[in-house]
């Protein structure tokens, strides 16, 4: 078989109308997904709202089923009483090493709870800014 016959079957309408994997078809190109992708469950993520102590179950409930992420508006609970604060991100932090998870803060105001498979990439400069404990005021 020649070029010019290699060409025209390339290019030829029959097979340009049939989607193949890995054969071209208007400048894409039509992939198989991977076996393990199928079987992967996605990745969830949930939004809270921390107005007491309590609400802090309903984070620990959903990050345990493994897949979920969880931002948690800390704001409310921080603004009526900081020591129930810092017993909840306690509560929050010891489920999250138990499983694997981390938390991360984001601001004054937000928290994000990430499952054991999320790793955060820090840099030297927020590394060091890690290493302090954040302290709040009675």
């Amino acid at each position: 078989m020649g070029i010019i016959d290699f060409t025209k079957k390339l290019f030829s309408s029959s097979e340009v109308d049939e989607p193949v994997v890995g054969k071209e078809k208007d400048d894409f190109i039509e992939l198989s997904p991977k076996s393990d992708e199928k079987n992967m469950p996605k990745a969830l993520l949930k939004i809270y709202e921390l107005n007491n102590f309590d609400d802090i179950k309903d984070v620990i409930d959903c990050v345990r089923n493994g897949y979920t992420m969880c931002m948690i508006r800390i704001a409310g609970l921080h603004e009526k009483d900081r020591i129930e604060l810092k017993r909840a991100i306690l509560k929050l932090k010891k489920t999250l090493q138990v499983l694997g998870g981390d938390v991360v803060g984001v601001d004054e105001n937000w928290v994000i709870a990430l499952p054991s498979f999320i790793e955060i990439a820090k840099t030297k400069e927020k590394q060091e800014t890690a290493n302090h404990s954040v302290e709040f005021e009675d």
